[in-house]
């Protein structure tokens, strides 16, 4: 690409930004990001083919100015702890008070999905770059390195029950959640057993009509539900199939996550309620609750079929809700173990471990392997659970 092709496609690009942050994304136009540009439509268009283009390519372009930034923030300081404390602090300020990432997530932040899944496969393995040389030599450099960047860029994106505008809540996240597994050892731990789902044995409406819908999800039709698909299936009046489900295909789904997500909690509780001891109580909900997340075929078509649909509730304010329910659904699993608010502490962690790992293909943990698991565990959350132990008993 040459220089003027690359100045002409900045031009644009911050056009975008401007006309996005003023005018919202709906309102936005390849017309009037021409118009602020300076440029002609043609011009635009010889440069991107559509305003979803445009949009991606703008979303890409300023996250690339945010992290130039973020690295140039942390650049002056000599330890692994100061350059995660002033990085997430920064990072922080800067997602506050961002214009344009304000105004999308005001105004549409499902435009912010593909361009934020694509920059952060490509961020992450630079972010493990800048952390790797202030980490311990030896075989698990790379592992603990990749582990801080995926952790650092989810809280980046949602520090939940935190509260990033004050050091000592960052300076407790760095020394626990994300550095306590480079600087205390590991814990050996046997597999966990998975609990498996309870069977769904009765033979009610409701439940035929969740078990057509699945049927027809993990037959590769998620994108054609509809509740007359679901009648054909399904034996009974249309009427009262229909005051079933009043909201249409959106209560459809609901009524199956409410059933799926129901199972897949009572499996947790009950292969947590079989330890006695805590290790052994958060490994057995963690490798139940990963192995049914990989394992549920229709989630995976859901997933498949609108990634965006599920991802867009697991960042920024969204996740935050999400990892709060989850978190408060956990919580009561652990206070056999810890109080109050360091249950609710771990539970938050736990969940968005799971959350960070169920669906991205990478070398840290194959969630489908209750081995990988087991190492994974002992080797980045034990000793961080360890140090909430010792301060609850100090």
């Amino acid at each position: 690409m040459s220089d003027t092709t690359t100045d002409v496609t900045e031009v644009i690009l911050r056009a975008a930004s401007r006309t996005v942050a003023l005018h919202g994304v709906k309102r936005a136009s390849v017309g009037s990001i021409a118009t602020e540009a300076g440029v002609a439509r043609s011009t635009v268009y010889r440069t991107f083919h559509t305003k979803e283009e445009i949009l991606a390519k703008m979303i890409e372009y300023e996250f690339g100015r945010f992290f130039a930034e973020l690295y140039a923030a942390v650049g002056k300081f000599h330890t692994l702890e100061e350059v995660m404390e002033h990085g997430l602090m920064f990072a922080h300020a800067a997602v506050e008070h961002h214009f344009l990432l304000q105004a999308i997530l005001r105004d549409d932040p499902s435009v912010l999905e593909p361009a934020l899944s694509a920059s952060s496969q490509a961020i992450e393995p630079v972010i493990a770059n800048i952390f790797a040389p202030y980490l311990p030599a030896g075989r698990y450099r790379d592992e603990h390195a990749a582990f801080l960047a995926s952790l650092s860029l989810s809280y980046i994106a949602t520090q939940g029950r935190w509260n990033f505008e004050r050091r000592r809540d960052v300076r407790q996240v760095v020394d626990t959640e994300l550095l306590a597994g480079v600087h205390g050892p590991a814990l050996r731990c046997a597999p966990a057993r998975v609990a498996p789902l309870v069977a769904v044995s009765d033979k009610s409406l409701r439940t035929q009509v969740i078990d057509a819908t699945l049927a027809e999800i993990e037959a590769g039709h998620y994108a054609e539900i509809s509740i007359d698909r679901i009648v054909r299936r399904v034996p009974g009046s249309r009427a009262t199939i229909y005051r079933l489900v009043p909201g249409g295909t959106q209560s459809l789904l609901d009524l199956c996550a409410e059933r799926e997500a129901s199972r897949v909690y009572s499996a947790v509780v009950v292969a947590m309620s079989a330890e006695s001891e805590l290790h052994h109580g958060l490994l057995a909900g963690l490798t139940t609750l990963w192995h049914h997340l990989h394992s549920h075929v229709a989630l995976r078509r859901v997933v498949e079929a609108n990634p965006e649909f599920l991802l867009r509730r697991l960042r920024f304010n969204e996740a935050a809700r999400t990892y709060g329910a989850a978190s408060s659904a956990v919580e009561p699993l652990l206070r056999r173990w810890l109080p109050s608010d360091q249950a609710n502490r771990v539970a938050e962690w736990l969940i968005r471990i799971v959350v960070l790992y169920w669906n991205t293909p990478n070398d840290l943990v194959d969630v489908s392997d209750p081995a990988s698991v087991a190492r994974f565990y002992g080797r980045h959350m034990a000793p961080g659970v360890e140090r909430i132990l010792a301060t609850v008993a100090a």
